[in-house]
């Protein structure tokens, strides 16, 4: 009211209406915007409080008591644009043994640039410290780590009656370029005659496109993509899809915690798998 009364041009008053007009529709828009940024500041707040106040083996716990759907075999995918660092690291070893803890007997870790490959060591102690502290109690577990062109090697939880949970490393080389390897092989076993036109099916190529160095992958029920870009598996194997939920974090590596993880698995719990019904 006190600019209209300034104003004295009708013109410039007709400018400052048609101004305070846009203001306020565009209002409501912003005020949701910042709304939707204080929220997540405090839900971060409190998710940060509630993993400080509680135990992360207390979550797992509590969701193992009301019994959800867990896969029995699960995929990760690492989108990370630079190496792994120590925090990487040590998320990706919790990741995996709450993974373990909850009854997941496979886990897969696609990691198309190979990142993981030059931590290694920082990786297994990270799980051998993890494993020697008590972190696996509520299921020990025996974990056999299977990376590419290496030997297996295995950590045990303390106690009895160990379960066996299998951690794989995938990387480029054992999605889209496997199939291209098993057909090219396939067709020289043709042509050398050790394997006839008629026997070449789907089984037979399913058995070799899934076959690692040292182990036989399944398709997982559950895929959780690690990061950005958000909606690309960057070329996870296609033949390891065929009836697994995607749910994604929108989480890097190093920002996952125990609660985006267990968001992760109700997620999938609740999700109905109606097979095209």
């Amino acid at each position: 009211l006190v600019a209209l009364l300034i104003i004295n041009k009708e013109e410039e008053k007709m400018k400052f209406l048609y101004s305070l007009g846009l203001w306020l529709i565009l209002l409501p828009f912003e005020l949701a915007k910042c709304a939707k940024y204080f929220w997540s500041l405090i839900k971060s707040i409190y998710d940060s409080l509630l993993i400080t106040w509680f135990e992360e083996h207390k979550f797992l716990t509590s969701l193992q008591a009301k019994s959800p759907k867990v896969p029995p075999t699960l995929a990760f995918i690492l989108f990370q644009e630079s190496p792994l660092e120590n925090e990487d690291v040590m998320m990706l070893s919790k990741l995996v043994l709450w993974s373990s803890q909850l009854g997941v007997d496979e886990i897969y870790l696609y990691d198309p640039r190979d990142w993981l490959k030059d931590r290694r060591h920082t990786f297994e102690d990270s799980i051998k410290n993890a494993m020697s502290e008590g972190d696996c109690s509520e299921r020990p577990v025996e974990l056999v780590v299977y990376l590419p062109k290496k030997e297996p090697v295995s950590f045990a939880c303390p106690g009895e009656k160990n379960a066996i949970v299998k951690f794989v490393v995938l990387n480029f080389n054992d999605a889209r370029q496997k199939i291209v390897d098993c057909t090219r092989n396939g067709v020289l076993n043709v042509n050398d005659c050790t394997l006839r036109n008629d026997e070449v099916d789907e089984k037979i190529f399913l058995n070799h496109v899934s076959r690692t160095d040292f182990t036989t992958l399944k398709n997982p029920q559950l895929i959780i993509p690690l990061g950005y870009p958000e909606y690309s598996l960057l070329g996870f194997p296609p033949h390891l899809l065929a009836d697994g939920e995607i749910i994604f974090s929108n989480a890097h590596l190093k920002d996952m915690n125990v609660l985006r993880f267990v968001d992760c698995i109700q997620r999938f719990s609740k999700t109905e798998q109606r097979w095209g019904k």
